[in-house]
């Protein structure tokens, strides 16, 4: 009790994790990044993935100092390239990258060595994979039901591509007015931790879908959709009162694991002018609650107890070109939730 309640008292982002390192990633031909790329990936090296998925559509590798080191992949349609790369995984254990072709709905293997390995049909729209030990791979839907009658969250995907099992189900809050990327699932040992973006309940399940507990959070800076909102599409101010509607609700942005004992919620208040971050045991019991986040420009990522995030700042090179952002390292500094 006297360990949760040192979490719950440090409400400053600052006292949970300090400064690291920051690392200007070099400007290289073929490694200009967009305005938003997002970290997807850190290998044992500290070489970091990184995802663009506007305009260049690119999965580039830059080491640990910042300088361009190689490719997943490329745009095309030849063996071995993507159209839309919307989401990357990297299991670390099997040496192996998964990308998912949300254009072609295809995933595709790539070694550790960044060479193509196989591609297969993905009957399913995935917003994130997730590969476990002993090479099941799961996809997490939050922007799209699949079926009207079927709201599920997770899928359990074959190798080669069809459904296994299907679980976790949209909240009541979720309507077609309100689909949005964000949310997630992680992976914790053998159990799945889940949300949505339209509810902050952090679901368990097992790998095979049964279902462990949920818990509904409650935070003064979360207001979730209203699940009652209805949309005439012939007004012609519809478009204005779609964005509205999803500026006057929290948007759950990601769900971390810190070195698989805390689990983070990243979510915004209405109008998402700030971020924060909520932790959790791996029994979801709170450790700290409401602690606002630095500028947040894009997916962060955890890895054991560092968290990875851009910084905004970017160099202006004229004629309409931008230096590639900064990456800001952070160490995680209080005790983990069995620490003495």
């Amino acid at each position: 009790m006297e360990e949760k309640a040192f979490y719950q008292g440090r409400k400053a982002f600052s006292e949970i994790f300090e400064v690291q390192a920051e690392v200007p990633l070099g400007l290289a031909e073929g490694f200009e990044l967009s305005i938003r790329p997002l970290i997807r990936a850190v290998t044992e090296e500290g070489d970091v993935v990184l995802l663009d998925k506007l305009n260049v559509r690119t999965i580039t590798v830059f080491d640990p100092a910042g300088k361009a080191k190689g490719r997943i992949g490329r745009y095309g349609r030849e063996e071995g390239m993507y159209i839309y790369p919307h989401d990357l995984s990297f299991d670390r254990a099997a040496g192996m990258y998964y990308v998912y072709d949300g254009d072609l709905l295809e995933i595709l293997r790539y070694g550790r060595d960044f060479g193509f390995v196989d591609r297969h049909t993905a009957l399913v729209f995935a917003d994130d994979l997730i590969p476990v030990p002993g090479g099941r791979l799961f996809a997490y839907v939050s922007s799209e039901i699949q079926d009207e009658k079927v709201r599920n969250v997770i899928y359990e995907i074959r190798p080669g591509g069809e459904i296994l099992n299907r679980f976790m189900s949209h909240p009541e809050s979720y309507t077609r007015w309100a689909s949005s990327e964000g949310g997630g699932v992680v992976a914790v040992a053998d159990l799945l931790y889940a949300i949505t973006p339209y509810q902050y309940a952090i679901s368990v399940y097992s790998l095979d879908g049964d279902h462990i507990t949920t818990k509904n959070q409650e935070s003064p800076r979360y207001t979730a959709p209203d699940g009652a909102f209805k949309l005439d599409e012939d007004d012609p101010d519809a478009f204005a009162k779609l964005n509205a509607f999803h500026a006057g609700w929290s948007h759950i942005f990601q769900i971390l694991n810190f070195g698989d004992r805390i689990l983070g919620i990243v979510f915004a208040e209405p109008g998402e002018d700030r971020v924060f971050l909520d932790l959790f045991d791996t029994d979801l019991s709170a450790l700290a609650e409401d602690v606002e986040l630095p500028p947040y420009v894009g997916e962060l990522f955890a890895d054991g107890n560092r968290l990875y995030m851009m910084l905004p700042e970017r160099e202006d090179l004229g004629e309409g070109r931008l230096a590639n952002p900064t990456l800001r390292v952070y160490e995680f500094t209080g005790p983990w939730p069995e620490d003495e």
